[in-house]
């Protein structure tokens, strides 16, 4: 598929990150590869004492928080798009904006940065090498962490009154075999994954581990939303529209007008096709008039759990 690159500014991506992180869920974490992409092209041509000035927070194993560093840089972030996005939607995007909200410049350019990280997601082409894989933090989020969360408690409960309180001794398993004993003299691999663990999972107690279990990992209950992109963009531009001279009177309604713009700014971005007449202004206001009354922030919308990050690994290149 054939590419051209859209760039957006990171001192525009600052200033308009509060209220996308208020409308849309947006945190730094969904732009991490580019962002490293910022940090790597940084790096490599900076000078030793700009090297000193920008790797003097390394953690004590040589990493530096690559993310912190480039949100410090001037310069842009880089998004390869498809080439119909740049010959079709970004236009038909440009117009659309230019006709609703010509005077609202941090809202409309808020609208085309989620726009193109909307086909970002869609087209995501990368090549940064293996350790920048697009499931980074997923895989960290909803895989790893959870298991490290697990072993901690694991390794935190008090011994089972049927052990001897002398011994040390640990049984570990792996692929299905059978399970081999470690003596564990001093209790040096117990202290071991508990150094590991400070650093990427940065849990100080048990209580701690199971509460996160519990809220960020426990199955959610009651309906699944059958559409959580088109529910997030209707929910977070109208929120975005609220900022704008396109705003309703009063707080909470919807306006035909902003129907309307949220229409078009959909079909656009192709989030609703083009042969769904099922869905209009009309449609749309009656399911935002919903999301507005069942949903008071964007967490609750879509289940946007508040997955953790160890505070203790500031690097942020090496996530376990």
């Amino acid at each position: 598929m054939e590419t051209s690159p859209h760039y957006f500014s990171i001192a525009d991506i600052k200033e308009m990150y509060e209220t996308l992180h208020q409308c849309f869920g947006f945190n730094y974490n969904h732009i991490s590869n580019e962002l490293i992409e910022v940090f790597v092209k940084r790096f490599v041509s900076s000078s030793d004492q700009e090297l000193h000035q920008l790797t003097q927070n390394r953690k004590e194993d040589g990493e530096v928080n690559a993310i912190e560093i480039a949100l410090s840089c001037e310069g842009n972030i880089k998004f390869e798009l498809s080439t119909v996005y740049a010959q079709t939607t970004a236009p038909l995007l440009d117009c659309l904006l230019q006709k609703y909200l010509p005077d609202d410049r941090l809202q409309a350019n808020m609208l085309r940065f989620m726009g193109a990280l909307y086909y970002r997601n869609k087209d995501y082409q990368y090549n940064l090498g293996p350790n920048w894989s697009k499931y980074k933090y997923e895989k960290y989020w909803h895989k790893v962490r959870p298991d490290m969360l697990r072993l901690y408690l694991a390794i935190m409960e008090p011994a089972s009154k049927l052990s001897h309180q002398d011994t040390t001794e640990i049984k570990i398993s792996f692929h299905g075999n059978k399970a081999v004993s470690i003596r564990n003299e001093d209790g040096w691999l117990e202290q071991t994954m508990l150094n590991y663990l400070h650093i990427y999972l940065g849990i100080d107690n048990a209580a701690a581990a199971q509460k996160e279990l519990e809220t960020v990992y426990a199955k959610k209950i009651g309906p699944k939303m059958k559409d959580k992109t088109l529910s997030l963009f209707l929910w977070g531009t109208y929120h975005l529209l609220q900022e704008s001279s396109l705003k309703s009177a009063k707080k909470g309604s919807v306006t035909n007008k902003q129907c309307k713009f949220i229409e078009h700014y959909l079909r656009i971005l192709g989030i609703i096709q083009p042969d769904d007449q099922n869905i209009d202004a009309a449609n749309l206001r009656g399911r935002l008039n919903y999301l507005l009354k069942s949903y008071d922030t964007i967490p609750l919308l879509v289940d946007n759990r508040e997955y953790c990050i160890s505070p203790n690994n500031k690097g942020n290149t090496r996530l376990w």
